[in-house]
């Protein structure tokens, strides 16, 4: 298959995919925060519907790709595994009724570590769900159901699942899951300074994507014994009191709540290089795209010349996909709080947060790849055989 086809083609849905879209539908922190358990420590928040149903596009539309319309190879194998994506979430939407890419809108993630027993964790999930959805699921897993408050509830182990009153479908520990799916459900008061108290802040501009950490003392104590041998290790999972990262479709931003005022140091030193670094990472995406594309010139790899044929394509794909470095961002300290704040925008997220570095890693590592299938290994002659040589017995013949 040629290499410099099949690489254009992973950049041009790569890039098209990071395109990320404003979703004017996006859900409101408190629809979100509703359902948090009392205590977690960590959050994780996806608004799909911002950019699955446009990485789906991106992903068909390759089949009209000028590249795979022009060779019946590419045509059938890009066909092939398009077909093959589509089939699976047919399959998940003829056992469930869930179209994956366009019914299902945003997903909350919480774990909790207590100070005794196991681990907990709540799943929620906002979109389009049939009415049915958690009995189709159950006949078809052939599991246990319950039902809790009027609605069935899923149960396995101790996890469960099932759709609450307002049509959000929520799965995790048994427990949470119980109390959050009767119809009278309300949340506690959020502790001031906690998790769940930031959410607000950190779901106020609608991210596609966001985290937050705030380990509790339990798992602080836990993890401090863990990596007693790793000091760096345990500053950057521990050493904060809280950290909440945003990525919108302009750019990205976090607040860094440290423990101490030294601390508070560290995670301006840390934002701020990492802003020069973001800044650095757009240029030397673009500089290190024509270093190779120009060392490889001369070449009497074939792969390497069919892969320059899109010198031209691959340097524009770039270039447009890329910035120069230049976009706004600010880093704001404020000493008496420790808490540093960090916002980069520019013209799209994929311009700003410099996803682009992987290009040319990618780009070369499927490209050494490719050639080195390529290079067939050569064919050695078997080892001759030779009989062994038999030695003359000295053993005298038995007396009869």
């Amino acid at each position: 298959m040629a290499v410099g086809s099949m690489i254009l083609l992973a950049l041009t849905f790569g890039f098209g995919a990071l395109d990320i879209r404003p979703n004017p539908k996006a859900p409101s922190a408190a629809h979100v925060a509703v359902w948090a358990p009392e205590r977690p420590d960590y959050f994780l928040f996806a608004d799909t519907a911002a950019f699955a149903p446009n990485a789906w596009s991106q992903l068909v539309a390759l089949r009209k790709h000028p590249i795979v319309t022009g060779s019946p190879q590419l045509r059938a194998n890009v066909d092939s595994f398009v077909s093959m994506a589509e089939g699976g979430l047919q399959n998940v939407k003829e056992l469930s009724g869930l179209d994956v890419i366009n019914d299902l809108h945003w997903v909350g993630v919480w774990v909790s570590f207590p100070a005794s027993g196991s681990p907990e964790f709540l799943v929620a999930l906002g979109g389009k769900f049939p009415a049915d959805f958690t009995e189709r699921t159950a006949s078809r897993f052939e599991t246990p159901t319950r039902v809790v408050g009027g609605s069935t509830l899923l149960i396995s182990d101790d996890v469960a699942l099932g759709l609450s009153a307002s049509g959000v479908l929520i799965a995790g520990t048994t427990r949470l899951v119980e109390e959050r799916i009767v119809a009278s459900w309300k949340p506690a008061p959020a502790a001031p300074g906690g998790l769940n108290a930031r959410l607000g802040a950190l779901l106020a501009d609608k991210p596609f994507l966001a985290f937050a950490s705030d380990p509790g003392d339990a798992l602080r104590n836990v993890l401090a014994v863990a990596l007693a041998d790793e000091p760096w290790a345990a500053e950057l999972v521990i050493g904060h009191e809280y950290f909440g990262l945003a990525m919108h479709p302009k750019g990205v931003g976090w607040t860094w709540v440290a423990q101490d005022v030294a601390g508070a140091k560290v995670a301006e030193s840390v934002s701020t290089g990492i802003v020069e670094l973001s800044r650095a990472g757009q240029l030397a995406v673009r500089g290190a795209t024509r270093v190779i594309l120009a060392a490889l010139r001369g070449s009497d790899d074939p792969s390497v010349k069919e892969l320059l044929e899109h010198h031209d394509a691959l340097l524009a794909l770039v270039l447009e996909n890329t910035s120069d470095g230049t976009f706004p961002a600010k880093v704001v300290a404020n000493p008496k709080t420790r808490t540093v704040d960090v916002k980069m925008t520019g013209k799209s997220f994929k311009h700003v947060f410099p996803f682009g570095i992987l290009v040319p890693i990618g780009a070369g590592a499927a490209f050494w790849s490719f050639s080195r299938d390529s290079v067939s290994e050569p064919e050695t002659a078997p080892a001759e055989v030779l009989p062994a040589e038999v030695a003359p017995s000295n053993t005298a013949p038995a007396e009869q």
